[in-house]
């Protein structure tokens, strides 16, 4: 089973100001600034996914000058549950 893959912030280009890298990604991306700005803040902006979208999105980033690497995400992971039922009360 092949596991998916997280894109997470890793720093911005030399040239790039992280108010003008926060607004062209909301705007490419049609969503708010403040979704762009916790990924600023290591929360995750897109769902996990398999590498060749990972890498995908990672270059879109990159043509935006934001740098990211990818974070492996084990399927177990994400399908964890905090409850898990083998037994009933009686």
């Amino acid at each position: 089973m092949a596991d998916n893959f997280r894109v997470i912030f890793a720093g911005l280009a030399d040239n790039v100001d992280i108010k003008t890298a926060c607004t062209n990604l909301a705007e490419k991306l049609k969503t708010s600034d403040e979704k762009v700005a916790l990924f600023f803040k290591g929360k995750p902006l897109f769902a996990p996914s398999d590498k060749d979208k990972a890498l995908k999105q990672a270059k879109l980033l990159a043509s935006l000058g934001i740098k990211s690497k990818l974070q492996a995400v084990s399927n177990a992971i994400q399908n964890s549950s905090p409850h898990h039922p083998q037994t009933h009360p009686t």
